[in-house]
């Protein structure tokens, strides 16, 4: 059960990924900036996509890589440890996605600004 929910998830966001480049080359053709807000809010809802629309793609992959491992690791951490009380457990694991998420969206939002007064933006 565990081993398959883990390759749905897999498989789930290499589909997602896939769509984004498509995505990026549309957006290629009617802007020439970034647009900060835009790029932080893809990545907070998908982490890692903010940052592949700024032209950062290994740091993407591992944004989204870790947004994939906090559920998972909270999910085995509660199947392994008896001790571990299920009320004290998920609104941590919960909290602690949501900082990633807010993490990843700051990120995007700075860099897209910074590529913005730069003129080097990607897109």
């Amino acid at each position: 059960m565990v081993k398959r929910f883990c390759i749905i998830v897999l498989l789930l966001g290499i589909t997602l990924l896939a769509f984004v480049p498509a995505t990026g080359m549309a957006q290629d053709r009617y802007r020439s900036r970034a647009e900060p807000i835009f790029h932080g809010a893809c990545s907070f809802v998908i982490p890692g996509c903010g940052q592949y629309l700024n032209g950062e793609r290994g740091k993407a992959f591992s944004h989204f890589l870790v947004a994939l491992l906090i559920p998972s690791a909270c999910y085995m951490v509660s199947r392994i440890s008896p001790y571990i009380d299920y009320y004290v457990l998920y609104p941590v694991c919960g909290l602690l996605s949501l900082g990633w998420h807010v993490y990843s969206a700051v990120d995007a939002f700075e860099t897209a600004e910074r590529l913005n007064e730069e003129g080097k933006f990607a897109l």
